[in-house]
């Protein structure tokens, strides 16, 4: 007796998006094994590497504007009024 099932069926079902995931996982995994090496040129890698930071960065508020810094403290005032958040 010949079966009915199809592998895949062309029909929008509930299963539809477990397989739309599905076959976007599949071709992002073969997309990394095919061009690990360009990705690692373009930044898209998952390899641990340390982040070099530049420590010598300037005093915040000198580094902006006075008007800035207002706003920047007249925005931690409100948020500390209105929500009790200090940071």
């Amino acid at each position: 007796m010949a079966s009915k099932h199809m592998m895949i069926s062309s029909r929008v079902t509930h299963a539809s998006p477990m397989m739309l995931m599905f076959l976007f996982n599949i071709a992002l995994i073969v997309l990394q094994i095919v061009l690990k090496n360009k990705l690692r040129a373009w930044g898209f890698s998952l390899m641990k590497h340390d982040i070099v930071v530049d420590e010598n960065l300037p005093y915040f508020f000198k580094a902006i504007s006075y008007r800035q810094a207002r706003l920047v403290i007249s925005e931690y005032q409100y948020i500390k009024d209105k929500f009790g958040i200090e940071i």
